[in-house]
């Protein structure tokens, strides 16, 4: 019985660390789904609870990336300000216009990603 014990408390021990990375997945879903909802509300509370504010999904789009390309400006400044980035290849539109001397409607957001060749 004492050795059956022991498996039961590893086993318990390695699903504990499991569950955690779970949870802490599942916190950055739930603020990947508040950026794209524009719920400020719970984007605060899940930034306050420790979510990683850097969090990229699986087509590799950071929190910012979305929140800049749906046009949630709230968030986008809520990012920022505490310190989000756009994620690795992220181009800004409007930079290029800068090059091109074509500035564009200046409220339009459109983000893009550069493309490998």
């Amino acid at each position: 019985r004492h050795n059956l014990q022991k498996e039961q408390d590893a086993k318990s021990r390695s699903g504990g660390s499991k569950n955690k990375k779970r949870a802490a997945a599942s916190k950055e879903r739930q603020l990947t789904r508040a950026v794209v909802r524009d719920d400020i509300d719970t984007v605060m509370k899940l930034l306050e609870e420790g979510a990683d504010i850097n969090y990229t999904n699986a087509a590799g789009l950071s929190l910012l990336d979305l929140a800049t390309e749906r046009k949630k400006f709230t968030v986008v400044s809520i990012l920022t300000s505490r310190g989000a980035k756009h994620s690795e290849g992220w181009v800004d539109p409007h930079a290029r216009a800068e090059e091109d001397g074509d500035f564009g409607d200046p409220f339009e957001v459109v983000g893009t990603r550069a493309r490998a060749a």
